[in-house]
């Protein structure tokens, strides 16, 4: 017991102690805080570098003016932690010990916030909640500007939430101070100056401009695309196939090519003989694994390039190619197939007279001068966003380019995109930040140049009579009658195989249920899971192209009680 008290008495006489904190606040007309702190830190015979402020922002901006130790310059660096702006006092290269005094000016704006339906208020944590030490002699001197000198003053004392009110000293009509012997660790005052709505405005963001940019931004951006849209033409239906691939098809119809496209291909690979699709089914622990081979059954003597190439990418080395598999060389592969196969088709168009010019690199001029158009309001945007939010715009910021990231891939996975976008919003909200925000509002350009990207038309008038007989087509395959199935069966037996997969590009999977209705045999697949067998195969195709080798990482209203308001923070030796 002795011992404890010989210790605990040790501790007492080294305890670090603030002998005496001084605060002169002035309040501007605007509402912009410019705040004086006289600071007597004593290290008794603890050997320190210097002390450190920490001041929360909240909505707040912040600018430091000036900071001196004993009346003269120190050394100081300042930095973002969290929430708060942090000020870290002293030299690293010198102790000090015995008291010293800080002396710490700043200022503090958008502090002004809606109190309620008749009155706004500036709520000030004078002294904050986050000091670790006992303060003592406490002097806060508040001036008020003229047009507040009815204003009415409320001040709270004690630890974070207390509603515990100190008598607050009237000066004159301007000034008011407040006197306390002693805080305790942890413990703060809070002031609340209460006025009418009318004599200092909450500073709000002006959204205005942004609306008048999207709409004029928009609307120029619909006149460019009302010249080179695919014009309106009526079809009627086909009952036969066009002349082209489902991979020529693909990007006939919409000017892309995408992986449903591929693995359409890959169903008329089996449809015409090349391959057999053979799908097993395993039991596990929770879900049936599905595994999809491909195997091949002839060589690829009459394809064109972009069927060969698949084929023969499928085909490099084996015999088989199991789908879904986890093979990063085989991923790749594919990959590089998949992107000269593009290419080849869109040169194909255009020296076929279907396309002016490459439509991928027309959308993509598009895109790139749109974007230069809008890039100076968004410049702007997001200056004005981060003069009001100061450095909780950044990751503002970085949570909407994730949000545009997620949108423009949506696409191609819905599910990442959804991710990506319901991960951004939950963060923004979670900020505190409104979406309603200018930068937020401004990158709606980059959607509606993307919507617009999307529909601009490149097609020449031998183009445009190819697309009118593929839709004719794809609007007798998703309106088909069964009857007259029945009759070009008869005169086709083979009429189904060379159908079904353009039925499925154009996302009449229900075709699939004719081959058993019409006791058509699909020699072309094993399995047990014919009529679901394509989704099985686009999730698997998806699944391998996709696929990449990647090594696991770590990730990444205010007043009316102490701690309520603007300010505020702690601080402490190092």
């Amino acid at each position: 017991m002795r011992v404890f008290l010989f210790f605990f008495f040790i501790i007492f006489l080294n305890a670090e102690s603030i002998k005496q904190y001084d605060v002169d606040v002035n309040i501007g007309n605007a509402g912009k805080l410019v705040i004086t702190e006289h600071i007597l830190y004593d290290f008794e015979s603890n050997d320190r570098h210097g002390i450190f402020r920490n001041i929360p922002i909240n909505n707040n901006s912040i600018d430091l003016i000036d900071v001196k130790r004993d009346n003269k310059i120190e050394n100081y660096e300042t930095y973002y932690q969290n929430n708060d702006f942090v000020i870290k006092i002293g030299n690293k290269d010198r102790l000090l010990n015995d008291s010293h005094l800080y002396t710490i000016r700043y200022s503090l704006d958008n502090v002004v916030f809606n109190k309620d339906e008749n009155h706004n208020a500036i709520s000030l944590n004078a002294i904050g909640t986050g000091w670790k030490v006992d303060i003592n002699n406490i002097k806060i001197v508040v001036h008020l500007p003229q047009i507040l000198k009815n204003a009415k003053i409320k001040v709270f004392a004690g630890n974070k939430g207390s509603t515990n009110q100190i008598p607050i000293k009237k000066i004159n009509n301007l000034t008011y101070e407040i006197d306390k012997n002693n805080l305790l660790p942890h413990q703060g005052i809070t002031f609340d100056i209460i006025f009418d709505k009318n004599l200092i405005q909450v500073k709000t963001l002006n959204n205005s401009w942004v609306y008048l940019f999207l709409i004029i931004f928009s609307i120029g951006l619909y006149f460019y695309y009302s010249k080179h849209k695919i014009p309106k033409f009526s079809v009627s239906p086909q009952y036969y196939p066009p002349k082209f691939d489902t991979l020529q098809t693909g990007v006939l119809i919409d000017e892309s090519a995408d992986n449903k496209d591929f693995s359409t291909a890959i169903l008329e690979l089996a449809t015409k003989g090349y391959l057999k699709i053979i799908e097993t089914t395993d039991s596990g622990l929770i879900f049936k694994n599905k595994t999809i081979t491909l195997k091949k059954l002839k060589d690829e003597n009459d394809l064109e390039y972009d069927l060969k190439k698949l084929f023969d990418t499928i085909f490099n080395s084996s015999d088989t190619f199991v789908l879904g598999q986890k093979d990063e060389y085989k991923a790749r592969l594919l990959r590089n197939s998949i992107s000269e196969i593009d290419e080849w088709l869109y040169n194909w168009g255009v020296k076929n007279g279907y396309f002016h010019e490459n439509p991928e690199k027309a959308k993509a001029n598009f895109f790139v001068k749109s974007l230069l158009i809008a890039l100076p309001f968004i410049g702007y945007a997001l200056f004005e966003t981060f003069s009001f939010y100061d450095m909780e715009s950044i990751p503002l910021i970085v949570m909407n380019i994730f949000m545009i990231i997620g949108i423009a891939i949506f696409k191609q996975s819905k599910i990442i995109g959804a991710v990506f976008v319901g991960v951004s919003v939950f963060a923004i909200v979670g900020l505190g930040i409104s979406l309603m925000n200018p930068f937020s509002l401004s990158l709606l350009s980059i959607l509606v140049i993307l919507y617009f990207s999307s529909k601009i038309g490149v097609y020449t008038k031998k183009g445009i009579e190819s697309l009118k007989y593929i839709l004719g087509f794809k609007e007798f395959v998703n309106r088909v009658e069964k009857n007259k199935i029945e009759t070009l069966l008869k005169e086709n037996p083979n009429y189904l195989n060379e159908v079904l997969p353009y039925a499925v590009l154009f996302g009449a999977n229900h075709w699939f249920k004719f081959y058993e209705e019409f006791n058509v045999d699909n020699d072309w697949y094993e399995g047990d899971r014919f009529y679901y067998m394509y989704d099985d195969l686009y999730d698997s195709f998806d699944s391998t192209a996709n696929y990449t080798e990647t090594s696991s990482s770590d990730s990444f209203s205010g007043g009316g009680s102490v701690g309520g308001g603007s300010g505020g923070g702690g601080g402490g030796s190092w």
